[in-house]
């Protein structure tokens, strides 16, 4: 298909294309096999690309780039040695690792500021996640793969691809669209999309259905109608109340999705440690007050490895760990939940993961303070923590602080979230009544 580098060029955007073939019609069985048969002793006639054959779909130009990074960490190439060895190894460890690897940079593309960002991300991650899809049926955790795509499946039907085409960064500028509204770039990208669904055909369904449902239900066509008196008959005459198990939420037209504010580092002259988080060094925290000779996050993650043993990860982090590149950001929850799953760490509440697309809190993100009040190193049990939560969301809004290293994250994303879930897995297998 020519003329393509000079469309773009023309449009003044810049962009890369991909092309894909449009759909046929399936032929007759009988000159299908016809066909077939003449296919058989004849040479493959090379296939003519032309608009009316193929349709061109759009992207902003940095998906090669976006594209290239999600391969580098799916084949192991931008990873360390360690790591691309498990991942070259085809074996049950690899499809744990690359699931870690799936979740990780899910979480990471939505940290992304701009849609189109996130849509190239994300398209990017299905994109690599599926072109060997083996691992996903040589793992130990069928049932979480299967609720990451979920996920990511409901992030692209109930999120993203309720975007316009420009909002995506999809298409050309001023490109036509059909009696349905879809533009040929948004076309192309619903065949490619169903292409990366395919790869999920062959996978066994052993625990934990693996599907990717990424297709956006068709909308209602609004009524139009300009008879006042049939618009009238279709009010009803008392308003329509549904039962609440639990405290209703309003909604309104001005409602937001929960949205974190801005990075901040509350004191310039204090680092982090995994001990105090916001506070300096007192005489009853005496957590490294200089920060002399202790170890930083980096180090840690060193000596624990991809894979610590049970004695390690119970050990934890000593409370003089650095974290030079820590920040903080507040969100602020109006109830009547959190929406967040919680895990009690080395004496630390961290964010396990976050089921709602709408709350914007990272994974790996540690809980600092609610509503101003610090929340302690090694604090007396978990359940004090989640008593104090409970406590404060009964007399919402409440604002937790929450300290984010990225460091911190992706550890706790490939390696200490995925041991932890091991090492319970293993007590409730010890603490099982013998029948």
């Amino acid at each position: 298909m020519e003329g393509m580098e000079e469309e773009t060029k023309r449009s003044g955007d810049h962009k890369v294309f991909l092309i894909l073939p449009k759909p046929t019609k399936p032929k007759s069985g009988r000159r299908c096999q016809e066909e077939s048969d003449e296919d058989e002793d004849e040479e493959e006639e090379e296939i003519m690309m032309s608009l009316d054959t193929h349709y061109v779909l759009w992207l902003p130009a940095f998906w090669e780039e976006e594209l290239s990074r999600m391969r580098g960490h799916f084949n192991g190439d931008q990873e360390s040695n360690t790591i691309k060895q498990r991942l070259q190894k085809g074996n049950t460890d690899t499809g744990n690792l690359t699931m870690n690897i799936l979740s990780s940079e899910y979480e990471h593309i939505k940290s992304y500021r701009s849609i189109p960002k996130k849509f190239v991300g994300a398209l990017a991650l299905v994109y690599a996640a599926t072109e060997d899809p083996h691992w996903m049926m040589d793992n130990e955790f069928p049932e979480e793969i299967s609720k990451i795509w979920k996920t990511i499946s409901s992030y692209f039907r109930n999120t993203l691809l309720k975007k316009t085409d420009q909002e995506l960064g999809l298409g050309l500028p001023n490109d036509s669209v059909d009696s349905e509204g879809f533009s040929d770039s948004r076309k192309a990208l619903y065949i490619l999309l169903a292409f990366r669904a395919a790869a999920f055909n062959d996978i066994e369904d052993y625990g934990g259905k693996v599907e990717f449902k990424w297709k956006p239900n068709k909308s209602r066509k609004r009524k139009t109608t300009t008879d006042r008196q049939t618009l009238q008959s279709q009010i009803p005459k008392q308003p329509i109340i549904r039962q609440c198990s639990s405290s209703p939420i309003v909604v309104t037209k001005d409602a937001q999705p929960l949205r974190r504010t801005p990075l901040f580092q509350p004191n310039q002259d204090h680092t982090p440690t995994w001990g105090l988080l916001l506070t300096e060094a007192t005489s009853d925290n005496p957590h490294n007050p200089n920060g002399s000779g202790a170890p930083g996050i980096c180090d840690i993650i060193e000596r624990f490895g991809s894979q610590p043993d049970e004695a390690t990860i119970r050990s934890g982090l000593p409370s003089s760990v650095l974290f030079p590149g820590m920040q903080f950001y507040n969100v602020t929850f109006d109830g009547p939940t959190y929406g967040l799953a919680l895990a009690c760490f080395s004496g630390r509440v961290v964010v396990q993961k976050t089921p709602s697309d709408n709350i914007d809190v990272s994974v790996g993100s540690v809980i600092a303070a609610v509503n101003s009040h610090i929340v302690p190193h090694k604090t007396n049990s978990f359940g004090s923590v989640m008593n104090m939560l409970k406590y404060a969301i009964n007399h919402s809004p409440v604002v937790i602080t929450f300290a984010q290293d990225a460091h911190f994250e992706r550890f706790w994303v490939e390696v200490l979230r995925p041991s932890l879930a091991e090492i319970k897995e293993k007590l409730q297998k010890r603490n099982k009544p013998k029948t």
